[in-house]
């Protein structure tokens, strides 16, 4: 006599709820995860157009302006670096996992790469958002110029 091969139906069931259980475990993990990578994303772009807007200052030896603008509603932002009344970048981006303080950032860097403008130093908080998606990371931008990033938790 032939035995048959193959899975019987509480074998099939049983792994089908191991599988669910695993699932319901990791989806959670998997969008704080997803958070965090979009505000590195975010504060690397941001950082990329505050440090082109200081080297061309530098280079041209003119004044350039970077304003940072959140949307409200879509929870993302605009990037605009002018150079005089010619736009040089203009750059969208983030989304609902992130939010920002404060809503609006304006720096002009001199011809010498000297950051002025409103709150100069100043300093924009972008954070996931969500319970336990992690931490903020924080733009610093001195009156030198000078940009670092941090996370909250240095600060």
């Amino acid at each position: 006599m032939r035995r048959a091969r193959g899975f019987t139906l509480i074998e099939l069931l049983v792994a089908l709820a191991v599988a669910i259980l695993l699932i319901t475990v990791a989806v959670p993990g998997f969008t704080g995860l997803l958070a965090r990578q979009q505000v590195a994303a975010d504060v690397n772009q941001i950082a990329s157009a505050f440090q082109l807007a200081r080297s061309e200052a530098i280079k041209q030896r003119r004044e350039v302006q970077v304003s940072v603008e959140v949307q409200p509603n879509e929870r993302g932002w605009t990037i605009e670096v002018r150079e005089g009344d010619t736009l040089v970048r203009r750059v969208t981006g983030g989304g609902k996992n992130v939010s920002f303080t404060p809503d609006e950032v304006e720096v002009t860097y001199g011809p010498l790469g000297m950051a002025e403008g409103k709150g100069c130093p100043c300093e924009l908080a972008i954070e996931p958002v969500g319970s336990g998606a992690g931490e903020p990371r924080i733009i610093k931008i001195s009156k030198a110029g000078g940009l670092t990033i941090e996370d909250d938790k240095d600060a």
